[in-house]
């Protein structure tokens, strides 16, 4: 099944700042929020022909974007790290 861009540009176009506050309100860091943000689109566009169908792909978002932060997080853990 052939990715819709133009519906992905236009989701991601419109969804693009309130995914990045709710990424700030998970680490507290604005540049962070960036990068969790940037991970989750590419995730979703790998899906996309799946997501663009769902009744709620803003649910699907944030959930890519909760796990992103979580392996984001345990990897500082793991690394030792001291999260801010």
């Amino acid at each position: 099944m052939p990715v819709d861009v133009e519906g992905y540009r236009d989701y991601v176009g419109a969804r693009l700042e309130p995914l990045r506050r709710t990424a700030y309100l998970l680490c507290g860091d604005w540049h962070t929020a960036d990068d969790l943000v940037s991970a989750t689109v590419v995730k979703l566009l790998r899906h996309w022909s799946r997501v663009s169908v769902m009744d709620n792909p803003d649910a699907y978002a944030r959930r890519i974007l909760l796990r992103v932060w979580l392996d984001d997080a345990t990897v500082s853990r793991s690394s030792g790290a001291v999260l801010g």
